[in-house]
């Protein structure tokens, strides 16, 4: 509206959205420009939130930015919101921002429009993207001072993981003229199931703008957030199927640790009383201690205490004796040679 009435001739955003240019290809996937294509679709349909699901790895932060260039170049957004839970999301984001190469003229994105942290400055008026922390949103907007501390920030990370996103009654978020409702055109939400319940709803329905979530795994809690306005879905066996992302095996293992419940922590770290047993046919392991077995996705390196990192097809284990064999796609094979072995105590 402020454009309008700066230039009368000038399409408000909301005109805008329905005549954005055609999407060109220019090397995006195709689970990418499906999920664009959706998404301005569901924009030029005045949808107040819409939801895009792609799988982890397969580039929904990149699909993002290129969204949020589209929208501040051809739309004329004034400033659009990146929202994370975490403050290395955010870091992350923010070079993920600043080196996007825009496909028309070749040029980095931070070096057209202005990229921004959200800092102790509050709010800046020359800022295009702002990103942050949902937590740091919240205290801005209950008038708390901001501080730019990366041990803060880190502090702030490790407290976030405790905190609970139910609670006994509904958060309001009372009004701050510093921090009008009208400030963003455009809020992308990260890991949008981690962001809409309890403490955090009450930031993203505060302000007036169209609500992007991204999420690699919608719960039915966060389907409904969004109206069930799912844009695009690109799961996990599609990524794989695309050889975008890496297929596993499950490797199921019984220890006494589990089945007993108890463990003798010996000096240097040893763990005893910790057998391993195969379930289900053909052993798992051999030689192994189960008690320092960290089950961890297939792509997640892990390290041993004398070495590593070990990986096998569908899970990783972080070790404390020599491994002698393990389970992999092709059956139970010996340790290829050269690779380095775990040198702690054997079990």
């Amino acid at each position: 509206m402020r454009r309008s009435e700066e230039n009368p001739d000038a399409l408000t955003f909301r005109a805008a959205l329905r005549q954005l240019p055609v999407l060109e290809a220019n090397g995006r996937r195709l689970a990418q420009i499906d999920a664009i294509t959706g998404l301005e679709k569901s924009l030029g349909e005045d949808r107040a939130r819409a939801l895009i699901q792609m799988a982890t790895g397969a580039g929904k932060t990149f699909t993002a930015v290129a969204q949020t260039y589209r929208l501040l170049k051809h739309a004329k957004a004034r400033r659009v919101l990146f929202l994370v839970d975490r403050n290395n999301l955010g870091r992350q984001a923010y070079d993920e921002f600043r080196k996007f190469t825009t496909p028309d003229d070749g040029r980095k994105l931070s070096d057209i429009y202005n990229v921004d942290r959200l800092g102790a400055a509050g709010l800046q008026d020359t800022s295009s993207v702002t990103i942050c922390t949902i937590q740091k949103m919240y205290s801005l907007l209950r008038g708390e001072a901001l501080a730019e501390d990366e041990q803060a920030d880190e502090a702030a990370d490790s407290e976030a993981y405790e905190d609970t996103y139910a609670t006994d009654q509904p958060i309001d978020v009372s009004y701050n003229p510093d921090v009008p409702i009208e400030s963003f055109d455009l809020i992308i939400v990260d890991e949008c199931h981690r962001s809409i319940y309890g403490l955090w709803r009450g930031v993203l329905e505060y302000f007036d703008a169209h609500l992007v979530g991204l999420t690699a795994t919608p719960t039915l809690q966060t389907l409904g957030f969004f109206g069930r306005n799912l844009v695009s879905e690109y799961t996990y066996p599609q990524a794989v199927a695309d050889g975008v992302n890496v297929d596993f095996d499950v490797v199921r293992m019984r220890t006494d640790l589990r089945e007993n419940g108890g463990a003798k922590q010996e000096p240097g770290g040893h763990v005893a009383g910790a057998g391993l047993a195969p379930r289900g046919p053909g052993p798992a392991f051999a030689s192994v201690s189960a008690a320092c077995v960290s089950r961890r996705r297939a792509w997640r390196a892990s390290s041993c205490p004398g070495g590593g990192p070990y990986r096998w097809s569908g899970r990783l284990a972080r070790l404390d004796g020599p491994v002698r064999r393990w389970r992999g796609r092709g059956g139970v094979r010996a340790a290829p040679p050269g690779r380095r072995r775990c040198t702690g105590p054997p079990p």
